[in-house]
């Protein structure tokens, strides 16, 4: 979830927004990785939690 603010959504998880992380895949795997993640991400664009607030979600890809 794009929101870091824990008072924007009313409680703390304990965790800053969820997410998935990959390591070392093969170079096949990264492009069904954005061909999931990004309509994912771009299907809650403008999504509001029950309290009104952001609830989009972002997808990131890079290199560590």
């Amino acid at each position: 979830m794009r929101s870091k603010d824990h008072t924007e959504v009313g409680f703390d998880p304990g965790v800053l927004g969820c997410g998935v992380v990959m390591c070392n895949v093969g170079q096949d795997a990264l492009p069904a990785c954005s061909c999931l993640g990004e309509p994912l991400a771009h299907s809650y664009a403008g999504a509001r939690l029950p309290n009104g607030h952001d609830g989009a979600l972002e997808f990131e890809e890079g290199n560590f």
